[in-house]
């Protein structure tokens, strides 16, 4: 994979769009006189691919990149780079499919950046993995070999060299990233092992008393269901027990009204007697008005028996009334205990 083409627009000293092509796949120069933006050119590619440290590519704040700070109208800065990927074997990883790789960066004046990779918006960390994956690590100190370190590399010695070479491969970059990997599964066995006592300690004993909690509970509503079919029967038996008691007591009521009305037909056969006599003794005083003697006397005396046999028939039906008001009266009080009991057993 290498550049294909490069956009500048708005950036440092290219205030409107230039678009640089055909580079070469292996070595390219940039020439010219100063000041025509050369360095610029460099910067704009590092731009893109992430570089972090504002001084490496003559910069203070982001603000700075772009074109003559915002101060003449242009208030974005934006580098697109595109990538020839028809070599295969040199491409990144997952995109092997695409023979073009566009990379672009845009900064505005509030120092917001958006990074896009083939037009869709990446975070800036997956740039950064995409140019790890390609052994590129722009961050890297000796990425860049700038005006004045030339000689001190030359003079380098060859450990300093290969050292060097490794960070700019960004090999050692493995070798972080597998300290910080062995850091964390340290960090996840502490944590594994802090879960695993939580669960002996803490949750398993928890999880028995609640299993224990579980078999009360079931038992419990066992107890309740045995609770609610005693108490149906307990009702259906009062209910049984009430009816009875109420056919009881309208038999009794059924009685009470015959007895009445036999002495309420008995008192009317009296009361017709006693017209009956009443005319009789009407008719003999007439005749008696007319006979005298002892007509009279034998009236006055049938009179007198007739009125105490209706004493003595009033007397019985008097008694009998007593007798059932008080057989009654029995009754209730014996099944008013009955319910009293029924009462307590409910309770």
């Amino acid at each position: 994979m290498h550049i294909k083409s490069l956009v500048i627009d708005g950036f440092k000293s290219y205030g409107k769009r230039v678009e640089l092509q055909d580079f070469d796949p292996k070595f390219n120069a940039i020439t010219g006189l100063n000041g025509t933006g050369k360095s610029n050119i460099l910067d704009a590619i590092c731009f893109t691919l992430g570089i972090s440290a504002m001084n490496t590519i003559r910069a203070s704040t982001m603000q700075d990149v772009i074109y003559k700070c915002g101060q003449a109208g242009v208030h974005t800065a934006t580098v697109t780079i595109k990538f020839d990927n028809r070599d295969k074997s040199r491409s990144a990883p997952h995109y092997e499919n695409n023979d073009e790789i566009i990379i672009s960066r845009e900064v505005g004046m509030g120092s917001k950046n958006t990074y896009r990779i083939n037009g869709v918006t990446v975070p800036a960390k997956k740039i950064m993995d995409f140019f790890n994956s390609l052994q590129m690590n722009v961050n890297n100190p000796h990425f860049i070999i700038m005006q004045g370190r030339i000689t001190k590399v030359l003079n380098m010695k060859p450990i300093e060299i290969l050292s060097m070479i490794e960070e700019a491969a960004g090999t050692n970059m493995y070798e972080s990233k597998k300290r910080s990997l062995q850091m964390t599964v340290g960090r996840k066995e502490v944590k594994l092992k802090e879960i695993q006592y939580l669960a002996e300690e803490e949750i398993l004993p928890t999880m028995l008393n609640i299993d224990k909690e579980k078999q009360m509970l079931e038992e419990f509503n066992v107890v309740q269901g045995q609770l609610r079919y005693q108490k149906d029967r307990l009702e259906t038996w009062n209910f049984l027990q009430v009816r009875s008691l109420i056919g009881h007591f309208t038999k009794a009521y059924d009685i009470m009204k015959v007895n009445r009305q036999i002495k309420t037909d008995l008192k009317n056969e009296i009361q017709e007697k006693l017209k009956m006599l009443e005319i009789k003794l009407k008719d003999h005083k007439e005749a008696a008005a007319k006979e005298k003697g002892n007509i009279l006397n034998e009236l006055e005396t049938e009179v007198n028996k007739v009125k105490k046999e209706k004493n003595a028939k009033q007397f019985k039906v008097d008694e009998s009334k007593n007798n059932i008001i008080a057989e009654v009266k029995k009754k209730l009080k014996k099944w008013k205990n009955r319910l009293k009991v029924v009462k307590q057993i409910l309770k």
